[in-house]
């Protein structure tokens, strides 16, 4: 098998599907606020920016822009906590959790939306497929745990 010609294909429609309108933000958000609100949804209520940066797999420096962001669309709300000031806990506003519920929504009908236009086999098969990847992925970051790049000017 010719895997340097399957490499070529597999990065032409890479490319194609993120520089689609439609093709990144089916998949993920490229500025990371969904990641963050989904995860603050999701897994905890509230959490501390280091924390959210680890779990994101983003610079902390990047976490500090995107809760920036968040904050003056008033989808979350910094507090300290009482035993310690020092410390800072992010947590999600109603409006925070209502687009997050919308959000939620979107994606999953996007999803289906993609999955029946593939038809059965083609979307077992890719359901499949994405399961293995994320193995590989899970093995090798086990070998070569990765760490978020740091930026020395990162844009908000």
């Amino acid at each position: 098998m010719n895997y340097d010609k399957l490499v070529n294909e597999l990065i032409f429609y890479r490319v194609k599907i993120n520089n689609h309108p439609n093709g990144e933000s089916m998949f993920f958000d490229s500025k990371g606020e969904l990641m963050v609100i989904g995860y603050l949804a999701h897994e905890k209520n509230e959490e501390q920016p280091s924390i959210l940066a680890e779990e994101c797999n983003v610079s902390t420096a990047r976490i500090a822009c995107i809760l920036n962001s968040l904050e003056k669309k008033n989808l979350i709300t910094r507090k300290t906590e009482a035993s310690d000031a020092r410390k800072i806990k992010v947590c999600l506003t109603d409006k925070g959790l209502s687009l997050t519920k919308i959000k939620d929504k979107q994606i999953f009908s996007d999803m289906k939306e993609m999955l029946e236009f593939l038809g059965e086999e083609d979307a077992t098969n890719h359901v499949r497929i994405l399961k293995r990847i994320s193995e590989y992925l899970s093995q090798k970051t086990i070998q070569t745990p990765i760490k978020p790049v740091e930026r020395k000017n990162p844009q908000c």
